[in-house]
């Protein structure tokens, strides 16, 4: 467990000391704003109410009951329960904080679950090749390494617990349709998004 947690610290260092500049902080300050990839969450959302208006209604909605699982359950569940603090709180010598130090525990991280979560349904629902939609949520994730907010290790939980809650909510969808005779036909009209 020792050398998980010394990696962990030396991959934050190395990512947050070592691999900065200026310039990347106000790129990174930028890109951890989750509020940035709103214009890429309604391209995704018009081309897909195009093919089918019911995914107008459908999409928005998974998306804010998936993102607000997941934030909700890292916040008052994981962290509490895990208390693991932020680097800022643990590192002898102090971590680059270009935003500020946040919240005292950082495990694990909900910018990571949340914007995984987001983009993992919308794949999930648009039937769209997760890999046009994975760079987002890996640049946020890694954004909060840099600026010095979690360990490596925090968002990559973070990353698996998006995950999980974004599978969950399409089996609860599936189940709801499967249920209510709707069938799930109309999300897997939009192939390839």
């Amino acid at each position: 467990m020792e050398l998980i947690i010394s990696v962990d610290k030396s991959l934050f260092v190395l990512i947050n000391k070592s691999l900065s500049s200026k310039f990347l902080d106000h790129v990174f300050i930028l890109l951890s704003n989750p509020l940035i990839f709103i214009p890429v969450i309604a391209f995704f959302l018009i081309k897909s109410y195009k093919k089918n208006r019911k995914n107008i209604i459908i999409l928005p909605l998974m998306i804010l009951l998936t993102v607000s699982a997941s934030d909700l359950t890292c916040t008052y569940l994981w962290k509490p329960v895990i208390s693991k603090p932020r680097p800022a709180y643990t590192i002898s010598n102090k971590p680059r904080l270009p935003e500020g130090s946040g919240g005292w525990f950082g495990f694990p991280s909900n910018h990571a679950a949340n914007s995984t979560a987001c983009f993992t349904i919308m794949a999930l629902l648009l039937s769209t090749r997760i890999i046009y939609l994975l760079p987002f949520p890996l640049i946020i994730s890694y954004s909060r390494i840099y600026l010095g907010k979690h360990y490596p290790l925090d968002v990559i939980s973070g990353i698996l617990w998006g995950l999980i809650i974004a599978f969950l909510f399409k089996e609860l969808l599936d189940l709801i349709y499967k249920y209510i005779d709707i069938g799930n036909k109309e999300f897997k009209e939009d192939k390839n998004v």
